[in-house]
């Protein structure tokens, strides 16, 4: 697998110069932010503007969590590509991308002010300035990854070349990131509260004993329980953890929710 990189600042237009340059070069794979995208279509990961402060959506985007690098790992390997292009800020950030993920190392790197004009590049950070991020991905894919709540618009962006090529524009998603003006934080009482009155409610456990909450990078749910015995338990409890997801989803608008049942006893 050949390894290209495109390098520059945040907000110089990166995620839009790497679908022309995928075209140009016949690469099928992008990873961007801490998303895989192949063929112009979602296939993996998830995006670090999902999260509530800079800091994380830096940790996302390196893949800093193993549970998401392994999953981005194992897409690569699935879909046998050749060609993979990855975005960063410097080249200290696509090499650790490129070995969070198994990747060879970087072949070839292209930098931001090498393609795009002084012109392109400010007009980029004034758009990034506003608060508008781009992602390289279609509306109805950015809703399938989970950020259909701060999409703000759809463009498809197209250089001067290509409009003179009438090639078919690259479309792209603007949104807005929760940490880009504010944000609304929950506390994690608000999720132990919710989980509390779900579990309460359920035929099967005897008694709630905690609940545990880190919602540093996603949010991640431990509920310990004593439950009756049946021999359906498993089942139950499988039922259980996805209702509190769904729900813990609906009233909190976050994307990635992972929730673990710990049966302390059986009564």
């Amino acid at each position: 697998m050949k390894v290209y990189a495109l390098i520059g600042e945040s907000g110089t237009g990166k995620s839009h110069h790497a679908l022309q340059i995928a075209r140009e070069r016949g690469i099928r794979a992008i990873i961007d932010d801490g998303l895989f995208i192949v063929d112009g279509q979602y296939a993996a990961g998830y995006s670090g503007k999902y999260e509530l402060t800079k800091m994380a959506s830096v940790k996302r985007a390196i893949f800093l969590n193993d549970e998401h690098a392994k999953e981005v790992r194992a897409a690569i390997e699935n879909h046998h590509i050749d060609k993979i292009l990855v975005l960063g800020i410097s080249d200290k950030m696509v090499d650790r991308i490129a070995a969070a993920l198994s990747l060879p190392s970087v072949s070839e790197r292209i930098y931001i002010e090498d393609i795009a004009s002084e012109n392109d590049i400010e007009i980029a950070r004034k758009f990034r300035s506003a608060g508008n991020h781009a992602i390289p991905l279609p509306r109805i894919q950015v809703e399938e990854a989970g950020l259909g709540k701060w999409i703000r618009d759809v463009r498809a962006i197209l250089t001067e070349g290509s409009r003179k090529r009438k090639q078919k524009p690259f479309e792209m998603t603007i949104v807005h990131p929760r940490f880009a003006q504010g944000g609304i934080f929950i506390h994690d009482r608000v999720f132990k509260a919710i989980v509390a009155r779900i579990v309460r409610a359920h035929p099967y456990v005897v008694k709630h004993v905690s609940t545990e909450v880190d919602a540093k990078m996603g949010l991640h749910v431990m509920i310990h329980l004593i439950v009756r015995y049946d021999k359906r338990v498993y089942d139950m409890m499988t039922s259980l953890a996805k209702q509190i997801q769904k729900e813990v989803r609906n009233i909190s608008g976050l994307p990635q929710i992972e929730v673990h049942i710990h049966i302390e006893d059986l009564a």
